[in-house]
């Protein structure tokens, strides 16, 4: 187990390729994942499987689709690893709420700056699970069927970075 930033570890279950392309600021991402309440070892969510999640007061049917997002950041100068760090710290310090995230067509605020922080931490290819504390999953104010200053755990792969795509797809 290796600790991203303080309250966030992260559990390698699959390396990536030597050569995988990482996740950086910026970058259009999918990811398949599972959200789980620690102290009740709830899902709450999950892009894995069929699952149905609220999102702005509709019900959304989710059906093996992984979550496509866009990570905070992206200027050209922010894609070297230096300003990576900046951005890892920024993150961890950013108001609740500010990347957007679309899956099964719906839109929605993905406010657990654990899940973008361990997104950026990782390869195309790779899977892992970050334990997150409360602060850095939803906070005080929880949201959903996540209470106010909840632990979670994400089981996060990354599938897609930037137009490539893991295991690789066949050309048309």
């Amino acid at each position: 187990m290796t600790t991203i930033a303080p309250g966030l570890k992260k559990y390698v279950e699959r390396e990536a390729p030597a050569d995988a392309p990482p996740a950086r600021p910026g970058s259009k991402v999918h990811v398949h994942f599972t959200a789980t309440v620690r102290s009740r070892d709830e899902v709450v969510d999950s892009s894995r499987g069929e699952f149905t999640t609220e999102v702005g007061g509709v019900t959304v049917r989710k059906c093996n689709v992984p979550l496509a997002l866009t990570l905070p950041g992206g200027g050209a100068a922010e894609r070297d690893d230096a300003a990576r760090d900046r951005l890892d710290e920024s993150v961890a310090r950013e108001p609740v709420g500010e990347t957007e995230a679309r899956s099964s067509g719906a839109r929605e605020r993905l406010n657990a700056r654990g899940f973008v922080m361990g997104v950026l931490s990782m390869r195309l290819g790779e899977r892992a699970t970050f334990c997150a504390d409360a602060a850095l999953a939803y906070g005080e104010a929880g949201k959903g069927a996540v209470g106010p200053n909840e632990a979670m755990d994400f089981d996060i792969e990354l599938v897609g970075v930037d137009g490539e795509y893991f295991p690789a797809r066949r050309g048309r």
